[in-house]
């Protein structure tokens, strides 16, 4: 089980008469990567936007994030599954990515009834862009979340009247892997300048450890053949745990769809790559294993946990990192899976925001167990300093509306706001910062 890695630095993306990466500057020829969108009559009102580091700019109602990566050798494609691609088993080969670059996908539906949105962004007081998902591109709070520091190519889509929320998402990822296809495809015949291999054969006298992802289904929303929110292999229903070797999560085999998380997020976890690159010297990082959450009965939560704590033990694991995809319900299904897997033995530590202490009135964990011996703190998601105001509004068809452009107030805590969840532990207070 290995996989090349090849990585093309993007350090500048400029507009350009052919679409190329050479000596780390991406060159894009809006006019045919915008053809590639306007295949789908749906997408017919739709643009592309190029936001850049430093920046003066706010991006706002975006839905996913994609880095641009190719299968340049070994089977499959990546991110399989969706959007008619194959669904062969990926994470070996060699893969080729463009770094410091991602599309970020911007759904405007402004101009819709509220019967008609669906996952509308919420709308609050004066200040609507602190409760949806923002980034800004410059400023004290620029690269939290991450995409700040990238260069972005925004596709903005103006959803059709009278199509459905799945039709209108699924023509929108679909364009999406369009452009990261034809993007990712400048690197096909060029010697990266970085290449990073990751080799997961075990070896003897190491403990074997596991990455556990609680990942919420949308099954509820959509249905069990809708392929909308976070997929494996394409799959977004509810299921049994779902073993991966990490080298597919590192190649998309999780796909989230503008779900509880983004796509570009996987394949840049910090718990996966940190964890792949101890292979060998501390431990062996033998599985990733998605457990699903939004179970209804409490006895299927607790049946999820039971039987992920069993295929633990099977596979002879005596660790995991846990991690939780959001609070609420499905918090309480991941701190089960952390009770179940220490009472087989196996070792937890688990990797979580902490609730908003509402001025030390609250517990930092909505539930604890006895069984939670080890927790790392992904922070609240709180910003010490307000947002600036921008010159620039991205993510719609009418943002010029001061409220989309000045200043927000800093955010006191996750709840109420969607601005960023740092599940993975990307901030200060994270994982890979200990």
């Amino acid at each position: 089980m290995s996989l090349e890695l090849g990585t093309f630095p993007v350090n500048d993306a400029v507009l350009g008469t052919q679409t190329r990466w050479h000596g780390g500057v991406l060159e894009l020829d809006l006019e045919e990567l915008q053809a590639l969108v306007r295949e789908d009559p749906l997408l017919k009102d739709s643009r592309l936007e190029l936001a850049k580091p430093g920046e003066s700019a706010r991006i706002s109602s975006y839905e996913d994030v994609v880095e641009p990566r190719v299968k340049v050798s070994g089977p499959g494609t990546v991110y399989p599954g969706v959007w008619g691609r194959s669904s062969e088993k990926v994470g070996t080969g060699r893969t080729h990515r463009l770094s410091g670059f991602a599309v970020m996908e911007c759904l405007d539906m402004s101009h819709l009834s509220n019967t008609e949105q669906l996952w509308p962004s919420l709308k609050m007081n004066e200040h609507p862009a602190a409760w949806e998902r923002f980034v800004d591109m410059s400023g004290p709070n620029a690269e939290r979340p991450p995409f700040g520091g990238l260069n972005l190519l925004c596709l903005v889509v103006r959803a059709a009247e009278g199509a459905t929320g799945e039709e209108r998402r699924s023509s929108m990822h679909a364009a999406t892997m369009r452009l990261s296809d034809r993007l990712a495809a400048t690197t096909l015949d060029i010697d990266p300048p970085e290449m990073e291999t990751f080799d997961l054969t075990p070896r003897s006298g190491l403990p074997n450890i596991a990455f556990v992802p609680h990942l919420a289904s949308s099954e509820w929303t959509f249905g069990s053949r809708s392929p909308l929110g976070t997929s494996v292999y394409g799959m977004s229903r509810l299921n049994y745990p779902w073993m991966l070797d990490p080298t597919e999560v590192l190649d998309g085999a999780i796909y989230t769809g503008g779900a509880a998380g983004t796509t570009w997020m996987m394949v840049n976890n910090p718990v996966v790559l940190n964890a792949c690159r101890m292979h060998g010297r501390d431990v062996n990082f033998k599985t990733c294993v998605v457990q699903r959450t939004n179970w209804t009965k409490e006895a299927e939560k607790q049946l999820m946990a039971d039987r992920l704590a069993h295929a633990l033990k099977m596979a002879d694991i005596q660790g995991a990192v846990i991690t939780n995809d959001v609070r609420g319900q499905r918090f309480l299904e991941a701190i089960l899976s952390v009770q179940a897997c220490e009472r087989e033995g196996v070792k937890v530590v688990l990797l979580t925001e902490e609730e908003d202490s509402e001025s030390g009135t609250a517990p930092p964990l909505l539930v604890s167990v006895p069984e939670l011996k080890a927790a790392v703190s992904a922070g609240t998601g709180a910003t010490l300093h307000p947002f600036d105001g921008v010159q620039r509004s991205i993510g719609g068809f009418d943002t010029t509306q001061e409220s989309n452009m000045g200043e927000i107030p800093a955010i006191h805590g996750r709840y109420g706001t969607s601005h960023f969840n740092d599940i993975f532990g990307y901030d200060t207070q994270s994982y890979d910062s200990y």
